[in-house]
């Protein structure tokens, strides 16, 4: 969707929005799948809350609630963040936890391939957001994608030390930014615009 058509529907005064990489719908199952049975073989608390395939994704920008005067300008922003990228591929491997495997609160799967593009990508988007006013964030980004969640800590070392994940790989070809629908039953997001990766890949 071209920039100048992001739009975020009538009565959306202050959308929570975000950019981001989103994982291909048939990935997201598979991976999905794999995640949840091979946590009933090591032994993971039953406490856990999978997040949803459809909400899986890599958040490059987190916006918070913004003024849907500004979904435009963002939009460009956007665009630019993706003129000189070209597409690439990575890999999904690894699990890990935050804050901590001994205080585990979420899970996430982390990246082998193609993690220093992501981390190009985001700082991108990053320095033309800053642009339109948003803060740049504190800390360096660490692609991870968030998978599950725990409403209360839990001690996941042994579990984690177990847990073994086939890597998986996708191919990241645009960016997108994405509004949050909460409500009591989880968050569900829409997509309100997406960008493609334009650069061209050196052959050196």
């Amino acid at each position: 969707m071209p920039a100048e058509h992001v739009a975020v529907g009538a009565g959306a005064s202050s959308p929570r929005l975000f950019v981001a990489v989103a994982i291909e719908p048939s990935l997201a199952s598979e991976l999905s799948s794999a995640l949840q049975q091979r946590a009933r073989a090591v032994a993971m608390p039953r406490s856990l809350r999978w997040l949803a395939p459809d909400t899986l994704h890599f958040t490059l920008k987190f916006l918070g609630a913004t003024e849907s005067e500004r979904v435009e300008a963002i939009g460009r922003a956007c665009g630019r963040a993706c003129e000189d990228v070209a597409a690439f591929e990575l890999s999904l491997e690894g699990l890990g936890a935050f804050p901590s495997a001994r205080r585990a609160r979420v899970l996430w799967v982390g990246v082998g391939r193609g993690g220093r593009e992501l981390c190009e990508l985001a700082g991108r988007v990053e320095r033309e957001l800053e642009t339109c006013g948003f803060a740049a964030e504190e800390r360096p980004y660490a692609p991870h994608l968030s998978v599950a969640r725990l409403r209360q800590p839990a001690d996941l070392r042994r579990s984690l030390v177990a847990f073994e994940l086939e890597p998986r790989r996708q191919r990241v070809s645009q960016l997108s930014l994405f509004r949050s629908h909460l409500s009591q039953h989880g968050a569900r997001y829409e997509e309100l615009g997406s960008w493609p990766l334009r650069g061209v890949k050196s052959e050196c």
